[in-house]
């Protein structure tokens, strides 16, 4: 069996290894710096967040650096090289976009946020709900009278669109990714693999001592030579 930390498995997206492409190329702490900078970024998506919900900025700020800017489980994580800071900037710009309203950015960014990680569905069933007739106010009248109405305000446009475009997004990336690197590996793999067994068919004919004696061998023999 080989060592856990001698095998050569990756379990993450490949978009993370095209954005640590610049460790190899230019330096090392690339990879460290990149989350720095979206560590960053979550605190200024915070504060927005928090100025859309009412609070005032002064007040949002002093909640974000108390919680995040000098928490110092998050310094921890992201400076050891962790991606969660990604992670949580996709979140968190799903977030944003869904309180101003930009359900596209939103549907998009989250189909991301869980192509990088997948355990960022569970965000998914509080956005769905969140998006309720209250949201745009159009959908209220849709939502009185029968249970066709009932439904009709369960699957409204709002919950629609966000559902459509992440799934899409999602399933796009991970479609791409499969035919980049899954299916065309495989494909080589088995197309070595049906390369090796007919140069290891040919060598056993040809070099076969009962070929050269002139007998017919046995049966299997027969039948892998002549085919």
């Amino acid at each position: 069996m080989v060592p856990l930390k001698k095998r050569e498995t990756y379990r993450y997206t490949p978009l993370l290894a095209w954005a640590l492409l610049p460790n190899i190329y230019w330096s090392m702490v690339c990879g460290k710096v990149l989350f720095i900078v979206a560590d960053i970024l979550c605190a200024f998506l915070q504060h927005h967040i928090l100025v859309l919900r009412g609070t005032d900025r002064q007040t949002a700020w002093r909640w974000v650096a108390a919680l995040w800017l000098f928490n110092p489980f998050v310094v921890t994580i992201t400076t050891r090289g962790s991606a969660e800071a990604l992670v949580a900037l996709l979140v968190l710009g799903t977030l944003a976009a869904v309180y101003s309203r930009r359900l596209v950015a939103a549907g998009v960014l989250f189909g991301l946020a869980v192509q990088f990680k997948a355990y960022a569905i569970l965000y998914a069933l509080p956005i769905y709900f969140y998006l309720n007739a209250d949201y745009t106010g159009r959908d209220r009248v849709a939502g009185q009278g029968t249970w066709v109405g009932h439904v009709r305000l369960f699957f409204n446009p709002s919950r629609l669109s966000f559902t459509f475009v992440s799934a899409g997004t999602f399933l796009a990336l991970s479609g791409l990714m499969y035919w980049m690197y899954v299916w065309t590996s495989a494909r080589a793999a088995a197309v070595s693999r049906r390369r090796g067994l007919t140069r290891a068919t040919a060598a056993r004919c040809v070099g076969s001592p009962l070929r050269r004696a002139g007998t017919a061998g046995s049966s299997s023999t027969r039948r892998s030579c002549t085919t």
